[in-house]
């Protein structure tokens, strides 16, 4: 069942989802639907092709995408604490691609509807119009060795698709030159 979601304009994004072992988050038949408008095939499918990670001693660098993978047991379950939108559900598999061993059903994804800025401003004869706008952000999280990556994207009423890639957790240990710089 796709996720569909109407923003502040009364613009509608429509899509399905699906966490794939390797790439993680995959987006499939992406429409947006103008205000008053026939929806409008925007994209087939949408996901990280991969992530490089370059160390400051340039010793080594990882793909981790390709090498380690983003879904499976990568993926991580979300909680009221990372999402205060809403948190979907999909089985996601405990070994690889879920042929071997067990798929349990576990809240990855977060779904949010926000503030997304200013939406228009006019001053008209010392009349100001004025209105804010809202968001669709749709976030998952995967820990890859020591670093945990927030897989973005922020659909916006005016049909924009902002993709985004966070990192977080821990240094890794054994690749930085400098214990005291990092």
């Amino acid at each position: 069942e796709p996720l569909t979601e109407t923003l502040s304009n009364d613009a509608t994004w429509s899509l399905c989802w699906s966490v794939d072992p390797q790439q993680g988050l995959v987006l499939t038949d992406i429409n947006y639907t103008p205000p008053g408008a026939e929806p409008i095939h925007i994209a087939h499918s949408m996901a990280v092709a991969q992530l490089e990670v370059p160390y400051d001693s340039g010793e080594r660098n990882t793909e981790d995408i390709t090498d380690a993978g983003f879904g499976g047991t990568a993926m991580q379950t979300l909680t009221e604490t990372e999402c205060t939108g809403e948190l979907v559900a999909t089985a996601i598999p405990n070994i690889g691609d879920g042929t071997h061993g067990s798929t349990p059903t576990r809240e990855v994804l977060c779904s949010e509807v926000a503030d997304g800025g200013l939406a228009y401003r006019l001053n008209e004869g010392g009349e100001v119009f004025t209105d804010r706008r809202t968001d669709w952000t749709l976030t998952t999280i995967s820990k890859v060795g020591w670093y945990e990556y927030l897989t973005v994207y922020t659909f916006g009423p005016d049909g924009s698709i902002r993709p985004s890639l966070g990192a977080t957790g821990d240094l890794s240990p054994a690749d930085y030159t400098d214990p005291e710089h990092g």
